[in-house]
């Protein structure tokens, strides 16, 4: 349910009666992300509810998606993937921690609030907690705050703690919203987009599950070029405003390109320049000036080959610089067919380039 801002403020816990406090105490919210997390936390906290709070970290933004059928085994072995990609062993203990808060309080909870947004990454972790809670059989608890912030890329972190505080009740979700949201999490780490397609193309599909779908699909390889949108967005960057990385991957965070709603974050683009600095390998797409205080102070440049590419006169699928999941489906030069774009954001089709 997208928010709606009541005629009056929400009566405080003191005032809600003593079966309603009981529910309170025994509702369990997950959110997506941390930002979103402390803020439903305080808006809890200003109604005067102690209910637990999980604040999913998000792990469906980039890399090796594992196709499991176990929610929980997905969790830690994305974070275990996570810990050596950033030689960060942090986002293993997030995760454990986060596995174990949910499944204690979970077990412990009469009813599970959902929290999403709109933007691919929000819609995924929707996807990931509802299978989660199927396979415990926590079904029959869940219900839903569908928000739909403003903005390019309406994600929760736009809204403020008072946003939160004022939402309307959650509503239950009907066995059919149920069942498309385990489709896409089947789709989404399914070895093929071809499952996403498929739900894709159903006259059921939420809006905001289409605009998400769109997005993903938008990462795979270009036909023409071999880029995906992020790979688009950061060379434009790049072509713009050479010089410090982090100027650079500012920029591209800010090109959101309507209607994606891909909310990838600084990380994911320092590694996306880190594999185009040394893609392809003859002639690989940029070059990294030496190493600063952080990675984010380094000098970033396009190679006379990237400005091709920027320029539409290069294909790294041609020239053999793709090499990338895109969740449970891997695109690499070398490895024929490839699924690629060749249009609209929704169109895939295989490729032997």
């Amino acid at each position: 349910m997208a928010y709606a801002a009541p005629h009056r403020p929400l009566p405080s816990l003191g005032w809600i009666g003593r079966r309603q406090r009981t529910r309170l105490r025994k509702t369990l919210h997950i959110v997506p992300g941390l930002t979103a997390g402390g803020r439903v936390r305080a808006a809890m906290k200003s109604r005067g509810s102690n209910a637990p709070v999980v604040a999913l970290f998000d792990l469906f933004e980039a890399g090796h998606v594992p196709t499991l059928d176990d929610p929980v085994a997905f969790v830690l072995a994305r974070a275990e993937d996570m810990a050596r990609s950033y030689d960060d062993d942090s986002f293993i203990t997030r995760a454990e921690e986060d596995i174990r808060l949910l499944l204690r309080s979970g077990e412990a909870a009469t009813r599970i609030e959902l929290w999403a947004g709109g933007t691919l990454q929000e819609q995924l972790a929707l996807a990931f907690t509802i299978a989660l809670t199927a396979q415990q059989g926590w079904a029959e608890k869940l219900a839903l705050h569908q928000m739909l912030p403003p903005g390019d890329l309406p994600g929760l972190p736009l809204l403020s703690k008072e946003v939160y505080a004022a939402t309307p009740e959650a509503a239950p979700l009907s066995p059919q919203l149920l069942r498309l949201y385990q489709a896409l999490w089947d789709g989404f780490t399914a070895p093929s987009p071809e499952q996403l397609l498929t739900l894709r193309r159903s006259p059921a599909l939420p809006s905001i599950m289409a605009a998400a779908l769109d997005s993903h699909f938008a990462r795979f390889p270009h036909a023409a070029t071999g880029l995906g949108t992020r790979e688009e967005r950061l060379i434009a960057a790049i072509s713009a405003h050479p010089g410090p990385l982090s100027r650079a991957i500012a920029q591209a965070l800010g090109d959101t390109r309507p209607p994606l709603v891909d909310a990838c974050g600084d990380l994911t683009f320092l590694e996306t320049v880190n594999r185009l600095a040394r893609l392809p390998e003859k002639a690989p797409v940029l070059t990294l000036g030496e190493s600063g205080k952080t990675p984010m102070s380094r000098n970033v440049q396009l190679t006379p080959y990237g400005e091709a590419l920027a320029a539409g006169g290069a294909s790294l699928l041609a020239d053999g610089g793709v090499d990338d999941w895109i969740g449970g489906t891997r695109v690499r030069s070398g490895d024929a067919p490839m699924w690629v774009r060749t249009g609209g954001a929704g169109f895939l089709h295989l490729s032997n380039l």
